[in-house]
């Protein structure tokens, strides 16, 4: 058994320069790691859909809806994939690129989703 210079055996029965080197490879190891994580893949949150609103005065009347999508740290994104519709198909419809048609007279909903981001619209016929 080692002796220490204290005339006593050390702790756990390792010398103490000989733990260190035990020890050593570890810490280096640990301290090799990559720190950088990776980047946050944009996710939508936000739809922003202009105008507010959709008044249309005649039957086969349309309108142009724009639709912006904000990602998670509030940057514009891309809205490829956004789904339109509307609650009430027999009021007023809207095709995949924002155009609401008058169908019948009436109010419905129109709806732009993308992911778990949804904006919506009032449609007055």
């Amino acid at each position: 058994m080692p002796v220490s210079l204290a005339g006593r055996p050390p702790r756990g029965g390792i010398s103490r320069p000989f733990g260190f080197w035990l020890l050593a490879p570890l810490l280096l190891l640990s301290a090799c790691g990559d720190d950088t994580a990776a980047p946050e893949l944009p996710e939508p949150t936000t739809v922003l859909l202009e105008p507010g609103a959709v008044t249309l005065d005649a039957l086969g009347a349309t309108a142009f809806v724009t639709a912006r999508v904000r990602d998670q740290n509030g940057e514009p994104m891309a809205s490829d994939g956004l789904v339109w519709s509307t609650d009430d198909a027999s009021v007023a419809t809207v095709t995949g690129s924002g155009v609401v048609l008058a169908v019948g007279n009436g109010a419905t909903t129109l709806h732009a989703v993308l992911g778990d981001a949804e904006a919506t619209l009032a449609v007055t016929v």
